[in-house]
């Protein structure tokens, strides 16, 4: 007769193996790395499609980058200490907002590109939920080093912050909009945003409106 003792530690070893190498495979498809490469190779290769109305690829380009940021708790960082002043509607609304300024203001930059190389460098994880990938944008007339930092939220790694040239740009944000409200409060701020947003539609337009402070992104490229 089996070993029934055996067996049942013989199957659970094996369940267990089986959830690990899944978890695994999973793990491997989701580290920080990984998914900064194939999110900005998927926005590169976008670009480059000829084939792609400007609406079209605005629209795609804004899909693949939704996927793997966290608007909230980018929003949550910026207000710092005002999140939890402002009510629900208003966190709701700042969050839609903050999306469309930047979805609307990075596109005029991003559509630029076509032949640029991303250089990825490093890859760190810390307290295994937050991690930093560090890359270069490199042409023949401009590098641009473009840090993202990300959490690990649900299952994925989304990204919370990207610093250009060491500038935190939720930082940049947070000073601009924390100065907003200390001095005319939540309510103003929201109607500031929703002017920007607006404005920051126009970014197909060939005078673009700059971009809130943040990044140098929009600086003039520097020969030699």
């Amino acid at each position: 007769m089996p070993n029934i003792v055996f067996m049942l530690r013989a199957f659970v070893m094996i369940s267990l193996l089986s959830i690990l190498s899944v978890a695994q495979a999973v793990a491997a498809d989701e580290q920080p790395i990984i998914i900064v490469k194939d999110t900005i190779t998927r926005i590169m290769k976008t670009l480059a499609d000829d084939s792609l109305s400007t609406a079209a690829a605005r629209k795609q380009v804004g899909q693949i980058a939704s996927e793997r940021i966290n608007y909230y708790e980018m929003s949550k960082r910026i207000l710092a200490v005002n999140w939890s002043k402002a009510d629900r509607e208003q966190q709701k609304r700042f969050i839609e907002l903050f999306k469309e300024i930047l979805s609307n203001t990075y596109w005029a930059r991003l559509r630029k590109y076509r032949n640029e190389e991303v250089i990825y460098f490093t890859s760190t994880i810390e307290r295994e939920i937050y991690a930093t990938v560090d890359t270069v944008i490199q042409s023949k007339v401009v590098e641009i080093p473009i840090t993202y930092r990300l959490k690990y939220t649900k299952g994925k790694w989304l990204a919370y912050d990207f610093l250009v040239e060491n500038n935190s740009l939720i930082a940049a944000y947070r000073l601009s909009y924390a100065e907003i409200v200390k001095n005319h409060g939540m309510a103003q701020l929201l109607k500031e945003m929703e002017d920007q947003a607006e404005s920051s539609a126009w970014s197909d337009q060939p005078e673009a409106p700059a971009p809130l402070p943040g990044t140098s992104l929009d600086r003039q490229p520097r020969v030699g």
